[in-house]
């Protein structure tokens, strides 16, 4: 019962910590890790996997006390939008995949490893949600409704994209506007690859099904 005790407290520290570095010196924590220094802080997936389940948590709190207090959502509907978040949240976790090969070619003179590019991105998706959802809190608290989804998603890109930079800065060891070029060469990358598999995929099933 002790040791379970301690794992939880552990946990919860290791949480926090984790949390707290990455809103005050994001790149220096990851670079910290993927170092070697891997007991201070909550690995990436697990703190990726906290986060989004956090996210929806407060989405689903927040938008059921609405539902209570207009009566206007069907119970169904509600729960499908946020299983649709959960989609989104791990779809974002796919597309870092291919960001992250990108700025493994990009950087290939800081001698880091394609799984330490990927824990880098993974930890700052995780505290880009984290942000939005704090910013949607308060949209929620002042206006009484969430952000539209358009709103929301440009929301995240910028932040993420900023995290980057900023984080870059440390991790990378580079000024920052290698970083920043590096970072949308990566964007146009992806983006260019998702289309050329997408237009693929599609015209690989229309020969099939014809």
């Amino acid at each position: 019962m002790g040791s379970l005790l301690q794992g939880l407290f552990d946990l919860d520290f290791k949480t926090l910590q984790t949390a707290w570095n990455l809103f005050t010196r994001p790149g220096s924590m990851v670079r910290d890790y993927v170092e070697g220094n891997r007991v201070t802080y909550l690995n990436p997936l697990r703190y990726y996997v906290l986060i989004v389940a956090l996210n929806i948590g407060l989405s689903a709190l927040f938008g059921m006390l609405d539902v209570a207090s207009a009566s206007a959502n069907s119970g169904n509907g509600f729960w499908d939008a946020h299983f649709v978040a959960l989609q989104i949240s791990l779809l974002y976790a796919v597309i870092a995949i291919p960001i992250a090969a990108s700025q493994w070619l990009l950087h290939r003179s800081g001698r880091l490893t394609l799984a330490e590019h990927y824990a880098f991105l993974l930890y700052l998706l995780a505290q880009s949600i984290l942000v939005v959802a704090i910013i949607d809190v308060f949209a929620i608290v002042g206006t009484g409704a969430e952000l539209s989804g358009d709103v929301e998603g440009l929301t995240w890109l910028g932040v993420f994209t900023t995290y980057v930079v900023w984080a870059g800065r440390a991790f990378y060891r580079e000024a920052v506007w290698h970083t920043a070029w590096k970072t949308i060469a990566s964007y146009v990358a992806t983006l260019v690859v998702g289309g050329f598999c997408t237009a693929a995929g599609i015209g690989l099933y229309q020969l099939l099904v014809i």
